[in-house]
């Protein structure tokens, strides 16, 4: 009866604290990115330039809607696509296939160096993707999740014994 009770408020926790803007573009990118195969074995797809990019040029949005902290860090959602967005109590989810073409964009760990990086843009609670070197049309794009992404056991257990290196080595360097 307990267990009963607790998935139901969780339930209601869910419905109530899941808050919009959900914004569905296509995002207004579409001529800069494509949506391919990647690279990575068992990543399923990934996000590439359909331009050439210098650092500092916007590729994409990263967007979704948005969820409260704590419904996060109280266990009562989870997703592989949350994106917090620093100084507010929000984490952006791009789980919809639909929310944006950010939410393709793979993490390279050993194997593939980052070419982006997020800035978030708390005004309007969501995220871009940007160029942190240049970048080839037709180049796979990758971006690092961080430490505390790839920490969880049910991720690292899945990860090769190079990468479970390289995110022990973020942790060292804290890099987040």
């Amino acid at each position: 009866m307990l267990l009963i009770l607790s998935n139901i408020t969780k339930i209601l926790y869910k419905l109530y604290y899941i808050t919009m803007p959900f914004i569905y573009s296509p995002d207004g990118n579409d001529d800069n990115v494509d949506i391919k195969k990647s690279k990575i074995p068992r990543a399923g797809n990934g996000l590439y330039a359909a331009n050439d990019f210098v650092r500092g040029d916007f590729i994409c949005w990263y967007m979704g809607f948005l969820i409260v902290k704590n419904m996060v860090e109280n266990n009562y959602y989870d997703s592989d696509y949350l994106l917090k967005l620093p100084n507010k109590d929000l984490y952006i989810c791009a789980e919809d296939e639909k929310s944006c073409y950010g939410r393709y964009i793979n993490d390279g760990l050993s194997k593939y160096a980052s070419n982006c990086r997020f800035e978030t843009y708390t005004d309007i609670y969501s995220a871009g993707i940007k160029a942190t070197k240049k970048i080839k049309k037709g180049d796979e794009l990758f971006i690092s999740y961080g430490y505390e992404y790839w920490s969880e056991e049910r991720r690292i257990n899945k990860l090769r014994n190079a990468d479970k290196l390289f995110v022990e080595n973020m942790n060292n360097e804290n890099i987040i």
